[in-house]
Formats: structure tokens, sequence, C-alpha cells
């Protein structure tokens, strides 16, 4: 009787312990690039960050001016893209497998069937999921001190290249 005891508050302490564990960070769908001109224009991205830039996060804006889409890549450090995407109120979109990087992609459109009706024409998801541990909900969204005052604003750039691209009808600007 007593082994069935221990057995039972090993197999619920095994349990207890795995069902804990914390889970930091966001679980992306992948996408795929199905324009061939955003498609290239990925790849010049690329080819920028890692001869100029030390690999950081390409990040792909994808925004409507206008009327029309428009396509922002910049160059973030990981340990600033949480700061980026919150403080800039972004949705986090998904992410695109480029080879060696991975490119995030963030939307300022807050309905899925607007950034759908936009967009399907150049990216679409997958069913692949990847763990991004790196982006997160910051735990000092607004830079409170302990005492309690505000860090001011720092003004600091939020990337080192920033590239815009407009769709004009069948090519990118």
């Amino acid at each position: 009787m007593n082994k069935i005891i221990y057995i039972t508050l090993i197999l619920f302490s095994i349990l207890f312990l795995s069902c804990k564990k914390e889970n930091k960070g966001f679980n992306l769908q992948k996408f795929k690039v199905v324009n061939n001109n955003l498609l290239n224009i990925i790849h010049f991205a690329d080819s920028i960050n890692s001869v100029d830039l030390n690999k950081k996060t390409i990040v792909l804006e994808l925004k409507v001016s206008d009327s029309n889409p428009e396509f922002r890549f910049s160059f973030q450090d990981s340990s600033f893209i949480c700061h980026y995407i919150f403080s800039n109120n972004y949705r986090i979109v998904g992410y695109l497998d480029n080879g060696d990087n991975e490119i995030i992609l963030l939307t300022d459109i807050d309905y899925i069937t607007s950034f759908e009706l936009e967009f399907y024409e150049f990216v679409k998801p997958t069913y692949e999921h990847k763990l991004f541990k790196y982006i997160y909900f910051p735990d000092n969204q607004y830079g409170l001190t302990k005492d309690g005052r505000v860090f001011p604003p720092t003004g600091r750039e939020n990337g080192y290249l920033i590239f815009n691209y407009k769709n004009k009808g069948f090519h990118l600007e």
C-alpha cells in the first residue's frame, strides 16, 4: 500500500513540475512570400544585414499608406525588439524563414481580415510555428524606476537602416 502512495506522489510531483515550466516567448506562425518582387527585396535586405549590421534581427512592418500596401524594413537588436514592438503598438503577425535568418513580421493593422485583404497577395501563412524566446511582453513597459518615477523617453533610434517600399500596381518602389 505504501508503494502505491509513493508512486502516486512521485507521479503527481512530476506532473506538477512539468506544468509549472515558464514558456517565455511567442510561438509565431511561419509565413511564405508569394510575390517575387517582395522576395527580391527581402534577399537584398538580408544581404545588407549579413554584411553591414552584424546579423541583427530583420523586422518587416506591413503597413497601408494612402490605400497602398507599404513594406518597411528595419534592423533591430534582439534585446530591444520587445520595446520596439510594444512602444509602437504593433501587432505581431508571424515570421518569414529566409534561410539563415528569420524575419519578424509586424503590422499596425488592427483587424485580421483587413490584413488579409491587403497583404495575402504578398505573404501567406503556413502550418509551421516556431518559439521566439526573445519576443515577450516586457515586465516594465512604461519604464518605471523602483521608486515609481518614469524614465524620460530616450529618443533612441529604432534601427540603423530603414527601407520603405510601396506597392505601385504590379511592382514595388
